[in-house]
């Protein structure tokens, strides 16, 4: 069952995974017009349009659900040196796995003992929610994952800037951070 849910979330589209054939399904949705300026406050966005998702949910013989496709969004993010609007078409593809989570599940599944996790293995399954998984919300923690945490309007840079280098000061400081300091500390009080 595929349901659009009530929820405190900005974007939420649940999918009971007892319900998915064993070849899987497709969805494919959109964010209204209320849930995209929702979605934008939540991740400080000055605009977000055309917020889609598609992505293919197959169960597997083990239990685990794969969960592949993609994301795309028309954003609008604020330079952090200009405050200018930096327009972007963004698209993240989704590639995960789920597993029901066996403290709400009714099964009879045998959970194994504890399994250590190396750094070199692939990430592990994430888990159902009551039995569900929120295609909407993963496809903002998708979104996320592809912008600038620090957007520059195009040319604008940082510039490295070293005290003292306005007035033509630099040659006097050397290059070094704290050289207003040193002057400082070698004038004499009257």
């Amino acid at each position: 069952m595929t349901q659009k849910q009530p929820s405190d979330l900005e974007f939420s589209y649940q999918v009971e995974v007892s319900t998915l054939p064993s070849g899987g399904r497709w969805y494919k949705f959109a964010a209204s017009d209320e849930e995209c300026v929702n979605v934008a406050t939540r991740l400080g966005l000055k605009a977000l349009e055309n917020l889609k998702v598609a992505v293919q949910l197959v169960p597997t013989s083990r239990g685990f659900i794969n969960v592949n496709g993609h994301v795309e969004a028309d954003v609008v993010q604020v330079c952090v040196v200009t405050l200018a609007p930096i327009p972007l078409h963004v698209r993240e593809d989704i590639s995960m796995v789920f597993m029901e989570d066996s403290s709400t599940s009714t099964s009879k599944k045998q959970v194994g003992p504890e399994e250590f996790i190396s750094v070199d293995d692939d990430d592990p399954p994430e888990l159902t929610r009551d039995g569900r998984i929120d295609l909407g919300e993963l496809a903002v923690e998708q979104l996320v994952l592809s912008l600038d945490p620090y957007p520059r309007a195009p040319g604008v840079d940082f510039g490295a800037k070293t005290w003292g280098s306005e007035g033509g000061d630099e040659a006097a400081s050397g290059g070094k951070p704290f050289a207003a300091l040193e002057k400082l500390k070698n004038i004499k009080p009257n």
